[in-house]
């Protein structure tokens, strides 16, 4: 498991290469895995039976669309089905992990986000040589490595470094927790990513959130704030010059400005998605369509592209009832989280509890969060990341 970004890295580097030999070595790769972890799971009676109600329900819309004689592309449609449910089985999985405890795989486990994080890191640093691509299809704005996706990146970046940072902060390495900081910071700044650049401030915030471990962090930091408050200005030039005064960036910005409000600007156009596709999910969808969903390539088919908000593509897809089964599931989530954090058993419920929050926000505003092929395994891992045990 440990190599999956190198997969995608393959993967990507062949497709944004324009190789001849294109094959999604990736999706082969995570089908494996995640097929694997069935044959494991399936031990679990019952979450089998759950695992398979799910498909099945959310592969339904598409099955009757090819009844009424729809044009459906069946096997992208299970594609996008396997995308959603990966952090579900990969949660059930990592739980099972955590609750056995034994010290090697939990050794493995942590090595699996450590490197997984450099290699991440290294991709977008990449762009520092002239090596690799940018993150938008135009211009040289950003740097995603050889990694074939885009605001995937972000959502992974944001899960590992905030898992990176909690351990950290728990074994009392604040030299390491701000160093981690300031060079996870300057890779959000390389990726161009608001969502990167906002959510790594914000995770570290909420992580030291508490007004007696920052006044006792200061002191403990002075030395280490007085050498970043020299260094600070020397970086904050470099990325003034590099990226905020380069023309790609200004003028991306400058077409926002001029041509669409501050929400807009913020959802990079989504609300204007969003809102076409609700015309068109009100006027052309049936009131059965409107209950079950029609399936991802219909959906696209109508509207002409994914809003790229989680939950309005799942509702637009799968219908009202694939929206609430989400929401239930976010809410069962929520509750067994809180419900580990308020009997204190395990450190991590904290961090499971902030991360979870922060990705079902950032899935509302931001696309390919919980569909996403990248980031899914990671997901699972963060959310059941509750039921892990701190290793003497």
């Amino acid at each position: 498991m440990t190599i999956v970004l190198l997969v995608d890295m393959l993967t990507g580097y062949l497709k944004l290469s324009g190789s001849a030999f294109e094959i999604p070595f990736s999706q082969f790769y995570k089908l494996f895995l995640l097929l694997l972890v069935l044959v494991r799971l399936q031990k679990k009676g019952k979450f089998f039976l759950v695992f398979v109600g799910f498909y099945a329900l959310l592969l339904f819309p598409s099955i009757l669309q090819i009844i009424s004689g729809g044009n459906v592309s069946i096997f992208q449609d299970n594609v996008k089905i396997i995308k959603y449910l990966t952090p579900f089985v990969f949660f059930h999985y990592f739980k099972g992990i955590f609750i056995a405890n034994k010290p090697k795989i939990m050794e493995l486990a942590d090595k699996f986000i450590l490197y997984s994080f450099i290699i991440l890191t290294l991709n977008v640093l990449f762009k520092l040589i002239g090596v690799g691509y940018p993150i938008y299809p135009y211009g040289s704005l950003g740097s995603k490595g050889f990694f074939f996706a885009g605001n995937e990146i972000s959502t992974l970046f944001l899960v590992l470094y905030a898992l990176l940072s909690f351990d950290l902060l728990l074994n009392g390495k604040e030299y390491k927790f701000w160093t981690l900081f300031l060079y996870s910071l300057f890779t959000a700044f390389l990726l161009s990513s608001k969502t990167a650049i906002a959510g790594i401030i914000l995770i570290m915030l909420l992580l030291k959130i508490s007004p007696a471990k920052i006044v006792n962090s200061i002191k403990r930091m002075s030395n280490f704030l007085i050498a970043a408050i020299v260094i600070a200005p020397v970086v904050l030039i470099f990325l003034v010059n590099k990226f905020i005064a380069s023309p790609v960036f200004q003028k991306r910005i400058l077409f926002f400005a001029e041509k669409m409000d501050l929400l807009t600007l913020i959802l990079s156009s989504r609300n204007v998605f969003l809102t076409k596709a609700y015309k068109v999910f009100i006027d052309k969808y049936s009131f059965i369509e409107k209950m079950v969903g029609v399936g991802q390539t219909t959906y696209v088919e109508r509207v002409g592209k994914t809003v790229e908000m989680d939950f309005f593509d799942i509702l637009f897809a799968y219908g009202f009832i694939g929206a609430a089964l989400f929401l239930i599931l976010a809410y069962l989530l929520i509750g067994s989280i809180r419900k580990m954090k308020r009997k204190r058993i395990s450190p991590y419920a904290r961090l499971a509890f902030i991360m979870a929050v922060f990705i079902l926000i950032l899935s509302t505003i931001t696309g390919h969060t919980f569909s996403s092929g990248m980031a899914g395994i990671f997901l699972g891992y963060i959310f059941a990341v509750h039921y892990k045990k701190v290793q003497s």
